[in-house]
Order: C-alpha cells, then sequence, then structure tokens
C-alpha cells in the first residue's frame, strides 16, 4: 500500500505533504510507517502549524480587561468607599499615643 499524497492548497506550508482520504486514525499509522528522517520533515512542517492554532485557541479565549468585571456591577463611589471605611473601623480599638 503506497502513500496517497496531495500538495497542501491555501494556507498550508509550501512543499507541505497532506494525506488524502484518510481520517487521523489513518494518517497517524501512515506516518509511524514513514523512516525515520521523513517522520522528522512531517515534524518540522507540522510545529509551526500547531503553534498558531495554539496561538489563535489562546487568543480567542481572552476577554477583554474591560470585560473580566462586567458581571460585577457598577463600582463604588469614593463616598460609599469612604462610609463603609468609617463602618469597619469605627469599633477597632485605639489606643492615642
Amino acid at each position: 500500500m503506497g502513500l496517497r499524497t496531495r500538495p497542501q492548497s491555501g494556507g498550508g506550508m509550501p512543499g507541505a505533504i497532506g494525506v488524502a482520504g484518510t481520517d487521523r486514525r489513518q494518517g497517524g499509522i501512515l506516518a509511524r510507517r514513514l523512516p525515520p528522517l521523513e517522520k522528522i520533515r512531517l515534524i518540522e512542517q507540522m510545529v509551526p502549524e500547531i503553534e498558531r492554532d495554539v496561538l489563535r485557541q489562546r487568543l480567542a479565549k481572552r476577554k477583554s480587561l474591560l470585560g473580566l468585571c462586567a458581571d460585577l456591577g457598577p463600582a463604588p463611589s469614593a463616598e460609599e468607599i469612604d462610609e463603609i471605611r468609617h463602618e469597619m473601623w469605627a469599633g477597632f480599638p485605639r489606643e492615642d499615643i
């Protein structure tokens, strides 16, 4: 059984080889049958593509800084903060020095 290949189209790497008519499992089986040097070449072709995919996924999952606290509602005003701070410290024992 020979390896049926086709050049990748579109955004693929120049000279990259794609496996036609196979699913992932069959592609893995075919990759295992390659000689060691061809395996290295295959890995060298795949690594940049995998890195781009991972970067795209990370960027897609990232929320904007403005959106991180959006579910918390409006921020307290300076007056509200001062009032709460005063209430918190009101019962704190103090010793005048």
